[in-house]
């Protein structure tokens, strides 16, 4: 589950250091001011990690609705796995530096680095999907449950009469019903479909402040 990040644009407002400064120089405003077609390239100081790099995406996952989620995805020199975790868990231990670091340099390892992104997202969508079918599966089974006791009552009904078009109306009633039923459990089958989407926002070169 994804943290809530506090900041703050004030130092002053800082007192306890609950909150994270966001400076001009701060990556999270870079990623804000990008263009949705651009990639922003920069270098940081991190608290938890070094010497690797950090690729910031933006994750959607479609299913019954769309979730959006900001990751990161931190590897080593290697351009080995090393965590996945939200951006603003990463975002909170990170501080700006005056190095930028070659943008050639990193789109090359972008290109590498996708393979990792592209891994997490399977994970996500294998894990939304599991999420989902419990979900509509519990739905269906409401529903038919609820449908279920609309043609008992019918057929009951049905077999109180003995006028012929009664009972074919009684009848009429049970397919409708039926079909009714058939038609709602196909539109909450098709929710099951859960398919994934992201875009790199940026590229981070890791140092240890």
């Amino acid at each position: 589950k994804s943290k809530s990040f506090h900041f703050t644009f004030t130092k002053e407002e800082n007192h306890d250091f609950s909150l994270e400064y966001i400076s001009l120089s701060h990556p999270f405003l870079k990623l804000m001011e990008s263009k949705s077609d651009e990639v922003c390239y920069s270098s940081v100081n991190n608290n938890s990690y070094s010497n690797g790099y950090a690729v910031v995406y933006r994750e959607e996952i479609y299913a019954h609705k769309k979730f959006t989620t900001l990751k990161t995805v931190i590897v080593d020199e290697n351009l080995k796995l090393v965590d996945s975790l939200d951006y603003y868990s990463f975002a909170s231990s990170c501080n700006s530096t005056s190095d930028i670091a070659p943008v050639d340099d990193l789109e090359k390892k972008k290109n590498a680095i996708e393979s990792q992104i592209i891994k997490q997202l399977s994970i996500s969508v294998a894990s939304k999907t599991s999420e989902t079918e419990q979900l509509i599966n519990q739905k269906i089974r409401v529903l038919q449950e609820h449908y279920e006791k609309k043609k008992a009552y019918a057929q009951k009904m049905e077999a109180k009469v003995s006028n012929l078009d009664v009972i074919r109306m009684r009848q009429a009633q049970v397919e409708n019903i039926k079909q009714l039923e058939e038609q709602k459990v196909s539109a909450l089958k098709k929710q099951m479909e859960v398919s994934g989407n992201y875009k790199i926002l940026g590229i981070v070169e890791l140092t240890h402040g």
